[in-house]
């Protein structure tokens, strides 16, 4: 079984290379515009010619499974791109709007006594690919959106559990390892949080109160929150460094329900 990175990676190259055999009709229906693309990028490679005959095919295969998966309820719309479930080409096109990716690929054109535009078999088969990669975008867009919410929820699961056995150490008279439980539990939030914000933080090995400043200077906390940060992080400091006073039973119970409600409000 396919791992979630592994998704996400299947689907972004699905996406590329829509976009490339978007642009590969495009400059077949509109060539003039090939030149402008040029002078924004200088770096613009123009698509081999039939790039979208060669490969749309193989691309459609894939991107149906995707959307039966992610989106089954647009499945018929994204196939309606491709044809009116016709059983074969038909000899004389007439009606622009009943054009699809199929009859592109099966070579048929439009009546030149109806459409005098030659390019416009080309132009037909960009609008309704374009659609079609829209409603395939939308729905790899609410894919990243799940797996998102699906890895916040298996990282929630795992922080509880941590401080469940933070909360069973100290029953049982450890506190130091209890309060070192809850440090790397804030820690392994923190850099989460500033991960999914974009947040950058300059030092390699940050701590608490390193992510703490930075997240308050993100305003991403506000005040009274940024002060309960800098108390647990003086909690924890206390108890993984502390030489000359031992961390007492109430502070690390402080230190595990302040943990607690930090990770299920700071995100």
């Amino acid at each position: 079984m396919a791992t979630i990175k592994e998704l996400v990676q299947e689907i972004n190259d699905l996406l590329a290379e829509g976009y490339i055999m978007k642009d590969s009709l495009f400059f077949k229906a509109y060539p003039d515009w090939e030149k402008k693309r040029k002078k924004k990028d200088k770096d613009f490679e123009k698509p081999p010619e039939h790039t979208f005959e060669l490969f749309y095919q193989d691309w459609y295969s894939k991107a149906i499974r995707v959307m039966k998966f992610l989106l089954p309820e647009r499945l018929d719309e994204f196939n309606d791109c491709y044809s009116f479930k016709t059983k074969g080409p038909k000899k004389v096109q007439t009606m622009e709007a009943e054009y699809r990716i199929y009859d592109f690929l099966s070579g048929v054109h439009f009546n030149p006594k109806v459409f005098p535009d030659e390019k416009l078999h080309f132009k037909s088969a960009v609008r309704i690919f374009d659609l079609q990669l829209k409603i395939f975008v939308s729905a790899t867009s609410l894919f990243k959106s799940k797996v998102k919410d699906i890895r916040n929820v298996l990282r929630a699961d795992f922080f509880d559990s941590e401080i469940d056995g933070a909360r069973e150490l100290l029953k049982n008279g450890f506190l130091r390892p209890a309060g070192v439980i809850c440090g790397v539990v804030l820690e392994k939030h923190f850099a989460q949080v500033v991960q999914g914000r974009s947040i950058k933080i300059s030092k390699k090995n940050p701590t608490i109160n390193d992510f703490n400043e930075a997240l308050k200077t993100a305003e991403v906390i506000d005040i009274p929150m940024w002060r309960r940060i800098q108390l647990l992080g003086d909690l924890r400091n206390n108890a993984c460094h502390g030489k000359s006073k031992e961390p007492s039973k109430e502070d690390i119970e402080e230190l595990i329900s302040g943990t607690a409600k930090v990770i299920k409000t700071v995100f």
